[in-house]
C-alpha cells in the first residue's frame, strides 16, 4: 500500500517537501541497500523510517569497521596537513574528492555527507553543519570572512589530538599518501580545485552559477 505522503516541509533547508521514498545507504560509494523514508529533493537529507533505522543500525554493526562520519570527514582532511585550507569552496570540494575518490581507493567506509549539484558544483549540507558544529566543540576554528577565499579553516590543539586518534586508525597507505595528495589539492588553488571536480563530475554542475567561467563552453559535459 503506498504510504500516505504528510506535505511536511524539510526542517534543515526549508526549501521544499520532504517526500517519502525508497533512499540508499551508500558508504563510500557502495550502496548497501534501499530503505524507506523520507528525503528532501533540494537539500538531500533523508529521515529513515524506525524500521529501516533498525534494519540500517544491524548493517552497520556487522561491518568490519565502524563508517567515518561528516565529522571526521573535515577532521583528518585538516589533519593531513600542517596548514590549513583557505576557503569553504575549496574545503568542500577538498572532502568531496576524498569521499569520492581516496576512501574508495583504500577500502575505507564513510557515511555519505549526501553530495547534491549546487551554486558551486558539489556541496553538501551534512559537512557546513559539521564545520560549526566542530568549531562549537572547540575543535576547530574558522576565521576571515565567510564563504569567501579567505575564510580559513585550521584545527585547535584539541582538534588535533582527535584528528590524530581518527587519523591513526586509517590504512598506513593512506595515512601516507594523504599528505601529498592533499598539498596537490592546496596548490591548485580554489580555481584549479573547481576545474578538476567539473570535468571529473560533470553531474554535479547543472545548477552551478559559475560553470562558464570555470569551463570553457566546449568542454562542458565532458569527464
Amino acid at each position: 500500500m503506498k504510504k500516505k505522503q504528510n506535505r511536511k516541509p524539510c526542517p534543515r533547508c526549508a526549501k521544499a517537501e520532504l517526500a517519502y521514498g525508497r533512499y540508499p545507504l551508500e558508504l563510500s560509494g557502495t550502496t548497501y541497500g534501499e530503505f524507506d523514508g523520507y528525503g528532501c529533493p533540494n537539500c538531500g537529507i533523508v529521515f529513515f523510517t524506525e524500521d529501516s533505522s533498525r534494519e540500517i543500525r544491524k548493517i552497520i554493526q556487522h561491518l568490519p569497521r565502524r563508517p567515518l562520519d561528516p565529522n571526521e570527514l573535515n577532521l583528518m582532511l585538516l589533519y593531513s596537513s600542517k596548514e590549513s585550507i583557505r576557503g569553504a569552496v575549496s574545503f568542500m570540494k577538498e572532502t568531496f574528492l576524498l569521499f569520492k575518490e581516496k576512501l574508495q581507493q583504500f577500502d575505507v567506509l564513510a557515511l555519505s555527507p549526501h553530495f547534491i549539484s549546487y551554486h558551486y558544483g558539489p556541496y553538501s549540507f551534512d559537512l557546513v553543519e559539521s564545520w560549526y558544529d566542530l568549531e562549537e566543540l572547540g575543535l576547530i576554528t574558522i576565521e576571515g570572512r565567510r564563504s569567501t577565499n579567505k575564510e580559513t579553516f585550521s584545527l585547535t590543539r584539541k582538534g588535533r589530538l582527535e584528528a590524530k586518534r581518527i587519523y591513526d586508525s586509517l590504512p598506513e597507505d593512506l595515512k601516507k599518501e594523504l599528505p601529498g595528495w592533499r598539498r596537490g589539492l592546496d596548490e591548485l588553488g580554489n580555481d584549479g580545485i573547481l576545474k578538476d571536480v567539473y570535468k571529473k563530475y560533470p553531474e554535479y554542475t547543472d545548477r552551478s552559477k559559475i560553470k562558464d567561467r570555470v569551463l570553457p563552453k566546449g568542454m562542458h559535459g565532458r569527464a
